[in-house]
């Protein structure tokens, strides 16, 4: 495994604490967590550059932030980019989808506009961030393919 994706030590503990977090928010508004992130936690696969799966602090605050900035929508954040302030969310209510599809937010930008994807299930958003991944590792090494 790389270092994008690897876990460091106490890591593992972090993402046990993180995904309890996660299970209580979505419980608190009648959600499970879907069976695929259970997978992805037990795996390790929690730090995806440039994707990371929020912690029990920022969970809390990127939750706060968003019902107050977003009125008209009820969503659960679970993973934010580190270099902008996009943040996969499972919605609760709203006009996207039903409950539990995965939205990507913009937070901070003007109500209405923040959705940028939409996505029917945890596993299509997880290929995005593989792929913001994979795309992120070819521009630092400033090709797109293996050396020579």
């Amino acid at each position: 495994m790389g270092p994008d994706v690897a876990c460091h030590a106490g890591e593992e503990d972090d993402d046990v604490s993180a995904e309890k977090d996660l299970s209580e928010a979505l419980a608190a508004v009648g959600l499970s967590v879907p069976e695929a992130l259970h997978r992805v936690h037990a795996l390790g696969l929690t730090r995806l550059e440039p994707w990371s799966f929020l912690e029990a602090e920022e969970l809390s605050s990127r939750l706060a932030g968003l019902t107050e900035r977003y009125v008209t929508r009820r969503v659960v954040p679970f993973a934010g980019r580190q270099d902008d302030d996009d943040v996969a969310c499972f919605l609760v209510a709203g006009e996207e989808g039903p409950p539990g599809t995965v939205l990507v937010i913009h937070d901070f930008a003007s109500p209405g506009w923040e959705v940028r994807q939409v996505f029917d299930s945890f596993w299509g958003w997880f290929r995005l961030a593989i792929e913001d991944l994979i795309e992120g590792s070819e521009l630092d090494r400033g090709n797109d393919g293996p050396s020579d």
